[in-house]
């Protein structure tokens, strides 16, 4: 799942609430090295 796609940046923000939600998230995943 890449949250990079514009596509898919609604369903992120629907998901995580907001953006700094979706960037924590966004962080945390590139440290987990998906």
């Amino acid at each position: 799942m890449d949250l990079l796609k514009p596509s898919d940046n609604k369903l992120a923000l629907k998901l995580f609430g907001s953006r700094k939600g979706l960037i924590k998230e966004r962080l945390r995943q590139q440290r987990a090295g998906h």
